[in-house]
């Protein structure tokens, strides 16, 4: 069964994006892109908006903690560090800049893609009630006023606090703007427009 969710590889070293991108495909997830350096992980990352990021730390022009940082300011992907720096204070560092998993070299490519699927069924559900009550969605669409995040399908889209607030002033005699009202009281529409 082929997946529809897209992972990007971050790492230099050929044959291991090689190998773990074979394993992946092999696993059905098939939209898997690849860069070996921090700058072509970024622009891959705005290009392609992955479901997951592989990211090594160690890169020819930079750090993984400074790609980690740069999404994490405009995105909650989930992000697992794939390293051989195995120490302790690398992966606490790993953690507490925004990452999700820590993977160490060697590593197991078929361990990698099981702990990518598990994490791809998890987002298939609402983590916990109080997301749920925040969430509105329609057909393919979700927004969750709280995060501050929009999805469309897997696509996730962080909003900035100066877009949000009201999106439209309502005339209250219109019998247009009434069944606008009505279409956000029904809870169909509350969240998009504030009444």
């Amino acid at each position: 069964m082929a997946l529809n969710q897209k992972v990007l590889i971050v790492d230099d070293e050929e044959d291991i994006v090689r190998l773990l991108k074979t394993v992946l495909v092999k696993e059905g997830i098939q939209r898997v892109y690849t860069a070996s350096t921090a700058e072509a992980a970024w622009l891959e990352f705005q290009n392609r908006q992955p479901d997951i990021v592989i990211l090594d730390i160690m890169l020819p022009d930079g750090e993984g903690y400074d790609v980690c940082k740069k999404i994490r300011s405009v995105s909650n992907v989930p992000i697992f560090f794939l390293s051989a720096k195995s120490e302790e204070i690398d992966k606490i560092l790993g953690f507490a800049i925004g990452g999700d998993d820590y993977i160490t070299k060697p590593f197991s490519p078929k361990e990698v893609a099981y702990r990518i699927k598990a994490r791809f069924r998890r987002t298939d559900f609402p983590q916990d009630e109080e997301n749920m009550e925040n969430t509105l969605k329609a057909g393919p669409f979700e927004l969750n006023e709280q995060k501050m995040e929009f999805k469309k399908k897997r696509q996730h889209y962080r909003l900035k606090a100066e877009r949000a607030g009201p999106a439209h002033s309502f005339d209250e005699t219109s019998e247009s703007n009434y069944q606008q009202r009505k279409f956000v009281r029904s809870g169909v529409g509350r969240g998009i427009f504030r009444v």
